[in-house]
């Protein structure tokens, strides 16, 4: 059956203006859809000032005192860690340090009293010398001591009495001193010179004392150019605590030089030698030699 001419006319007509309702219908959706993104959008930018203004805030607030003793704690924890870290660092160092001067160098044990101990009558163990009658200082001071047969050339250092009688020792392992108070050498009376036989450094100046036979040569040069030369005599090793003051100090008739240092076993609780080394000479000659 054929549909009359004007139900299809009216079927198309109906049919437009339906595609036009729904392309309006369309538009209208997208421009709502467009405002809703811009009231997004502008919230959104609403919503990060107030976030950004709420962190301004709080960062002006003032600290509360319980933050701030927070802050204290974690602070005094970090310096209480470093200052553990370095006494540690420091307590190593000493602990390696005493290592070596104990074991580190060779006889390091024997010689720790020369680092450890100042400089006394306890290290060559020389009492008051009793040098009474016999302080002779016609001849010039003393400047250098040579002894060739060991090797010894050293300069010489005035050494004094200290507040308790005792002569102490000079104060580089490397030199000899002399008695200033005493007899100079080449005047009558015997002439004091001391010196270290050993150091944690090594052998000092004395230590081949011991190596010299009756005959030896000692050369003294004096400030004012000459030298005496003395001989010698004897070669003594004597305990300290029956040191011989009387015959090593004691007046004599002629100008007698006497040199000495440590000797014997090394005493590790008083960490000083036992004995004493006595190196006595006589003047043979001097003058501008």
């Amino acid at each position: 059956m054929t549909r009359p001419r004007r139900d299809i006319q009216a079927v198309n007509k109906q049919r437009s203006r339906a595609g036009t309702y729904s392309a309006a219908v369309g538009e209208g959706g997208a421009r709502v859809a467009e405002r809703a993104g811009r009231i997004g959008r502008h919230g959104e930018a609403q919503r990060s000032r107030a976030t950004h203004l709420q962190r301004r805030e709080r960062s002006a607030r003032p600290v509360s005192a319980k933050q701030a003793g927070a802050g204290r704690h974690e602070r005094q924890s970090r310096f209480l860690g470093l200052r553990r870290a370095i006494t540690g660092a420091i307590f190593g160092v000493l602990i390696a340090l005493s290592a070596y001067i104990a074991f580190g160098d060779p006889g390091g044990a024997s010689r720790a009293a020369f680092l450890s101990d100042p400089p006394s009558d306890s290290a060559l163990g020389l009492l008051n010398p009793d040098l009474t009658g016999a302080r002779a200082h016609t001849a010039s001071p003393p400047v250098r001591l040579t002894v060739a047969s060991i090797g010894v050339n050293t300069t010489l250092q005035a050494l004094n009495l200290q507040a308790d009688g005792a002569l102490p020792v000079p104060t580089n392992s490397a030199q000899a001193g002399w008695y200033a108070a005493g007899v100079r050498p080449g005047s009558i009376g015997p002439a004091i010179v001391v010196g270290h036989v050993d150091s944690v450094n090594g052998p000092a100046v004395f230590f081949r004392l011991k190596q010299l036979r009756v005959g030896d040569e000692i050369r003294v040069l004096r400030m004012d150019g000459t030298t005496a030369v003395f001989q010698v005599d004897s070669v003594q090793a004597y305990p300290k605590n029956t040191f011989p003051q009387s015959t090593v100090y004691g007046p004599t008739t002629d100008p007698v030089l006497r040199l000495i240092t440590c000797t014997g076993t090394f005493d590790q609780a008083s960490q000083n030698y036992l004995g004493n080394l006595v190196v006595s000479s006589h003047l043979v000659r001097e003058g501008r030699l």
